[in-house]
């Protein structure tokens, strides 16, 4: 399929009025270098869940662009609530995380921009309670079955996420420049995983892909690419960190955007098995295989940590975990996807 057909047929399931010259002028803006270089706010990512949505569309649009490929144009559903959001104790679940993230996102300001930003730590302390409670939530909620490993997840992240934030708290008052910059990319890139997490749990994320074997093939796949060395865009990150990529020092950016990227290829296959659930006779294989998943994901959280805390030992102990635990999955993702 043409790049520039994938793009209108986006626009046209968006029921999005498409201007004319306005593919020119996305391709343009996408290939500019000092679109990917602009900083934004940490934690100021307040997405309503139409553009979130329409951002999520951007990116596979991108995506589509770079592969080629326009297979998630006929895959796609224009919604994103699964069957059982029918289900009361579900829709309970969903109401609490919708309240818990927009409890979150009143407490979120635009603070912490720059080193000389006088009142972020007094943003971060106002932010606390708020992602305190939502952690304290998501660990004694009734999680819908489906649900569970995603929101395991959602509960790392934000437990990462409140480190992070005491620690670009510490890099300024270290007057440690490269420390705050470093920290504020890392909880931009926590942010960017904390919504579409949300957004799925509360069921009002845009579905992917429309079965289960969709998504394990999917998913053997870009674990293949990386564990056998032949990554496609997806699994260049993993690729890297499973080969003992270094993360500290000069090479500490680089580092970061690729744990973002493997973060991002985890997280896609979670939202994925969220929105269709493993049939009954592979439930207890598909539990072992997210199991390994979730242990690559806390490798790449450990790993990020470690950058923190520039303690090599811990970013060689994180990536062998990591690799380990990938290594794991895409063996049983083979068996799964057959």
């Amino acid at each position: 399929m043409d790049e520039q057909a994938v793009f209108e047929r986006f626009h046209e399931a968006l029921e999005l009025e498409l201007n004319p010259g306005a593919y020119e002028r996305f391709r343009a803006d996408f290939l500019t270098p000092s679109v990917a270089a602009r900083r934004r706010p940490v934690f100021r990512l307040r997405f309503t869940k139409m553009s979130l949505r329409i951002a999520a569309a951007v990116a596979v649009i991108a995506l589509a662009i770079a592969l080629a490929a326009g297979y998630l144009v006929t895959h796609s559903h224009p919604t994103g609530l699964v069957p059982a959001a029918k289900d009361p104790n579900v829709v309970a679940y969903q109401n609490q995380v919708a309240k818990d993230y927009n409890d979150f996102v009143v407490a979120t300001s635009n603070h912490c921009n720059t080193i000389d930003d006088q009142g972020c730590a007094a943003a971060v302390a106002h932010l606390r309670p708020a992602m305190d409670k939502w952690i304290s939530d998501l660990a004694t909620a009734k999680t819908p079955a489906q649900y569970v490993v995603l929101a395991g997840r959602l509960r790392a992240h934000l437990t990462e996420a409140e480190l992070e934030l005491n620690a670009i708290v510490a890099a300024q008052l270290r007057h440690d420049e490269t420390d705050f910059t470093l920290v504020q990319s890392i909880l931009f890139y926590e942010r960017a995983w904390i919504d579409p997490a949300t957004f799925t749990l509360d069921g009002t994320y845009l579905t992917t892909v429309s079965s289960y074997h969709e998504a394990i093939k999917l998913a053997n796949r870009s674990l293949s690419g990386c564990v056998n060395t032949t990554p496609g865009p997806d699994a260049l990150a993993c690729e890297h960190i499973a080969g003992a990529e270094a993360c500290l020092g000069a090479a500490a950016q680089a580092c970061v955007d690729d744990i973002q990227s493997a973060e991002t290829q985890l997280q896609n296959f979670f939202i994925a098995f969220a929105q269709n659930p493993a049939p009954m006779p592979l439930a207890a294989k598909h539990r072992e295989f997210e199991a390994n998943l979730a242990a690559a994901d806390d490798a790449l959280l450990a790993l990020a940590s470690a950058q923190m805390t520039k303690d090599a030992s811990k970013v060689s102990a994180a990536e062998l975990a990591y690799i380990s635990a990938i290594n794991l999955a895409d063996t049983q993702s083979e068996v799964l996807a057959t």
